[in-house]
């Protein structure tokens, strides 16, 4: 497996000259990078005229990440060659289907072929449900396969993500990508830095990922007092202080944030569900724990895999750019010192993180507020 990395800033793309493989024998590129650019026309076409041969798998990001940099307002490709691994990449619209669950489970049915080991998702931010995509992925696939991604970001603008194969980018548009034989081996990491804060309070009316009222009030309300002086820059602000939506076990919970608040209904809307009925309290966090936790995500993934990893990818929450701010390169220093000089290091910021927990035999879920390192290997 060979994996290189291009990057289009100030207006050029940089990195041809570094290229280990002529152009026409690269199979795959993933292009991570800002809404307002990679939906310029001629951006996608100046590469499918270089890497004739490659399928492209696009998303608008809230970030990009490059080697050891946390960047914005650039654009980040992802060249790849398999040596003896097969790949299938699945596209659909959630406008085609009733609902996310619909939708992926579909999706999972196209990639759920003999010696599938693993499956990238990369969906629609804004109005794809990421919890009832990824419960369709799961029925049809189980636990057995590797799944990670990511919900494309926009900035902190909130308007629309876009993402799309080979240049047809919509707002929409999930694409699943899937590795296949027993030459491909992929792992990963998941850690959030998010600690619980205030009493435990119940969500008293929802409607999958609406949220109408907590303890019988207003939910947009109490969360305005909560947020103080941030309540004015909701709902970008929303990303510094999430929900935990509680589990049985005491010790679990799903991170949930904002991606957009409904002030004449008074509600607020989530990357994943909040069902009715659950237990949830409120979160914040500081720098040096967001800091920590995603070397321990690094750390993670490596040692389900080992040292020698051509490709890693991270899958990393708006949220902590935001609260890291000028420190955001140091969350992904963090991460890269697990890793050799000789590992491609790329991803993006998002708007929810997708990837199983630690525990062996758990399915996928959708995360806010976390990072996930997914590695990759080839034998």
């Amino acid at each position: 497996m060979i994996a290189d990395l291009l990057i289009f800033k100030n207006g050029s793309w940089q990195g041809f000259n570094q290229l280990k493989e002529t152009p026409d024998s690269y199979q795959l590129l993933l292009i991570f990078g800002d809404r307002e650019l990679i939906c310029l026309p001629d951006i996608i076409p100046q590469l499918s005229e270089v890497f004739i041969q490659a399928k492209i798998i696009a998303a608008s990001t809230a970030g990009e990440i490059y080697q050891n940099e946390a960047n914005q307002q650039s654009i980040v490709c992802i060249a790849v060659k398999f040596k003896r691994t097969l790949f299938e990449i699945a596209e659909d619209n959630i406008k085609n289907h009733n609902n996310s669950y619909e939708l992926g489970k579909q999706m999972a049915q196209r990639l759920n072929q003999k010696d599938l080991r693993y499956v990238m998702v990369i969906s629609d931010g804004s109005i794809v449900n990421g919890d009832e995509l990824i419960e369709g992925l799961n029925e049809v696939l189980g636990a057995a396969v590797e799944i990670t991604g990511a919900m494309a970001g926009d900035g902190a603008r909130f308007e629309r993500t876009v993402t799309g194969v080979d240049g047809n980018l919509s707002s929409g548009n999930v694409i699943l990508l899937g590795l296949y034989g027993n030459h491909i081996q992929v792992s990963s990491g998941v850690k959030g830095g998010w600690s619980l804060f205030g009493p435990e309070r119940t969500i008293t009316k929802s409607s999958g990922n609406e949220l109408f009222e907590i303890d019988g009030e207003n939910a947009l309300m109490l969360y305005k007092r909560y947020l103080g002086n941030f309540a004015e820059e909701l709902p970008a602000s929303a990303l510094f202080f999430p929900i935990a939506v509680l589990k049985d076990n005491i010790e679990e919970f799903t991170v949930r944030t904002i991606l957009n608040v409904n002030e004449e209904k008074g509600s607020m809307t989530f990357a994943g569900n909040v069902p009715q009925g659950s237990r949830i309290r409120l979160m914040r966090t500081n720098t040096d724990q967001v800091i920590k936790m995603a070397s321990n995500a690094a750390v993670e993934a490596v040692s389900k895999n080992g040292t020698q990893i051509p490709l890693a990818l991270i899958f990393n929450c708006i949220g902590r750019r935001l609260v890291l701010d000028s420190r955001a390169n140091e969350e992904i220093q963090s991460i890269t010192r697990n890793f050799t000089e000789a590992t491609t290091v790329a991803g993006l910021y998002s708007y929810g993180e997708f990837s199983k927990r630690t525990s062996i035999g758990n399915h996928c879920e959708l995360h806010n507020q976390t990072v996930v390192v997914t590695i990759f290997d080839e034998y």
